[in-house]
């Protein structure tokens, strides 16, 4: 594994590789070890994750907890423009979505494809995840870049109980992607007809 001092973009000293194995894991006394010693807690490691974005992952609410007290960069990103919020969202860690919110991380971040949590949450099917990000006002109807909004990711696998939560916040059924795709056209290409009778029915 790779370690990138992100201040200096030298190669980390042992403080840091340490931090980083540790946040991986999930050792937080590792984690307050190496900061104690002196390790940069916005250290990058591989494909540019930090500490935070790797306790996101695990959803490990008290190491992320413990990793912003001291200071962690709540909206950095990674080498595909990943927030560790984005990543929480993937992950359907809601409660590690709400600690990230509260400090700061904006819940419209999106990736270099343009994705933004609520997007990555939908076309996985993370319902707890949906229902926070909407709870703290992420945008039901923000595209990414192929223009595509979170009801028609969610349409692609037929994730019903999303595609009524976002509805239910806004989400537009008739929104028209450049390539000239709908929510219920994807619908029905994938042949979800039971999603289909839904957004025919919550559209009326």
């Amino acid at each position: 594994m790779k370690f990138i001092n992100v201040s200096t973009g030298s190669c980390l000293d042992e403080h840091g590789k340490l931090l980083m194995v540790a946040a991986e894991s999930g050792d937080k006394e590792a984690v307050e070890k190496a900061l104690a010693e002196g390790a940069d807690i916005n250290t990058r490691g591989d494909y540019n994750f930090t500490a935070l974005m790797y306790a996101a992952k695990r959803g490990d609410l008290d190491l992320v907890e413990l990793l912003l007290e001291r200071g962690a960069d709540v909206d950095a990103v990674n080498a595909k423009e990943w927030t560790a919020l984005i990543v929480a969202a993937k992950y359907n860690f809601a409660e590690v979505i709400k600690c990230l919110a509260r400090a700061g991380a904006n819940v419209d971040a999106s990736n270099a494809s343009g994705a933004t949590g609520l997007m990555m949450a939908a076309q996985e099917g993370q319902n707890e995840a949906v229902r926070t990000l909407l709870e703290l006002g992420a945008s039901a109807n923000a595209t990414d870049s192929r223009g595509f909004t979170a009801l028609m990711l969610a349409c692609v696998d037929g994730h019903d109980a999303i595609i009524e939560m976002l509805m239910s916040k806004g989400a537009m059924v008739d929104y028209e992607a450049p390539n000239g795709l709908t929510a219920i056209g994807i619908a029905t290409q994938q042949g979800h007809t039971d999603t289909l009778a839904l957004l025919n029915r919550l559209w009326e």
